[in-house]
């Protein structure tokens, strides 16, 4: 885990959370969400500057 902020609005908490690949943060999603105490929504990120290298 990078960072947590607490949020007013729509959502309580913003994690902010780094893994190796799509598919380890596919499974630390999982296993959190299967305790029921919690729902998430997962946004892919990249910087600036590598959006910019790939365009």
């Amino acid at each position: 885990m990078l960072a947590q902020y607490t949020t007013l609005g729509q959502y309580d908490f913003v994690t902010v959370i780094e893994a190796p690949d799509e598919e380890t943060m596919a499974k630390v999603s999982i296993e959190m969400g299967s305790r029921g105490t919690m729902t998430s929504q997962t946004l892919t990120a990249l910087s600036a500057q590598r959006l910019a290298e790939l365009l």
